[in-house]
């Protein structure tokens, strides 16, 4: 064995956690504090949209440039606007079964660190029965040159301070992809896993990154009893902290 093959191996012995880091990198992962959602709310003048629908419930975020971000609710629809002050810049109307339709945010930040804010809407799309599972869709939009990027991504069980992940070192944000997913181990048999990807924005698109692995936890009763009581104020981040979390390689 090399001189620096020895020294590696007395330092992971005598440093445990460092270890530990090394075999799960997103250890030293933290939330994001860039992506907080905007506070500043524009007054309903007129509870219609821009073609005229009348809303039951709508809510406007004031941009920063001087536009809009609008949410109209009727019935089981809601519809997205977002305006630059005179142009429509992007709509888009979903279907959102169970969900409430005051779960409604906007981020407006510089995600990529680019040094350009992009605007990120995580749309409220349904919730389970039973477990309760909320699905969300979540929808970054980025200016380009002559038009606005816009890409979105499903994700289970989203939340603001456990969704969006900084990896030590780097200034960009990280969307945290979580769903509930069926998986095999060998001794195991089949179970119910929390399965989290990291995916970062390149010009304007979601991308998976290459230096985090695929994570699943594994739904057991510890699991449960975490998740009812709503301890982990960063999940679901948060959970993928349990020595139970563990890459994913494909067992069948």
């Amino acid at each position: 064995m090399s001189g620096i093959a020895c020294c590696i191996v007395v330092l992971l012995l005598w440093f445990p956690s460092l270890a530990r880091t090394q075999s799960r990198p997103w250890l030293s992962d933290r939330p994001c504090t860039k992506a907080l959602p905007t506070t500043a709310f524009a007054p309903v003048t007129a509870a219609k949209d821009s073609t005229g629908i009348a809303c039951q419930v709508q809510h406007c975020f004031l941009l920063p440039g001087g536009g809009t971000v609008c949410q109209c609710v009727k019935d089981s629809t809601r519809t997205i606007e977002i305006l630059d002050g005179v142009h429509k810049l992007f709509r888009i109307t979903r279907e959102f079964s169970s969900a409430n339709p005051d779960s409604f945010e906007v981020i407006d930040a510089d995600l990529d660190g680019d040094g350009v804010q992009e605007l990120v809407v995580p749309l409220a799309v349904g919730w389970s029965n039973g477990m309760g599972v909320s699905f969300w869709t979540v929808y970054v939009l980025s200016p380009g040159e002559t038009e606005w990027r816009v890409d979105s991504l499903p994700v289970e069980e989203y939340s603001t301070q456990g969704s969006w992940i900084a990896v030590q070192g780097e200034r960009r944000c990280n969307l945290l992809q979580t769903s509930w997913v069926k998986g095999f181990e060998p001794r195991r048999g089949w179970g119910l896993y929390l399965e989290a990807r990291w995916q970062t924005l390149e010009m304007g698109h979601f991308i998976q990154r290459m230096d985090r692995p695929v994570i699943r936890r594994r739904f057991l009763v510890g699991f449960a009893k975490e998740r009812s009581a709503s301890s982990v104020a960063d999940a679901p981040f948060g959970w993928l902290r349990s020595s139970n979390a563990k890459p994913w390689t494909d067992s069948r």
